[in-house]
């Protein structure tokens, strides 16, 4: 009973899930997004879509984090391969 309860114990606090992984990966390239595409949008995009481009861009950088971090919570129970 000991055993196993100890068993228990260790894998509840071993990250063995790729769900914190993947979510890093998200923020990453959350971060990536907001810091480096958005200016270059602004500075690129012609006079009558600059105001649209931004906002676009940004509802389509939430909507891409919002899927991978869902796709995070479904590998929560995956275990990793390294």
């Amino acid at each position: 009973m000991k055993v196993s309860f100890l068993l228990f114990m260790l894998l509840m606090h071993c990250n063995l899930s790729r769900e914190d992984q993947i979510k890093e990966e998200c923020k990453k390239q959350r971060a990536f997004a907001y810091q480096y595409i958005l200016p270059l949008l602004d500075r690129f995009s012609t006079d009558s879509d600059r105001a649209r481009a931004g906002t676009i861009f940004a509802i389509n950088i939430e909507y891409t984090n919002q899927q991978c971090n869902s796709e995070a919570e479904k590998n929560r129970y995956n275990l990793r391969s390294n």
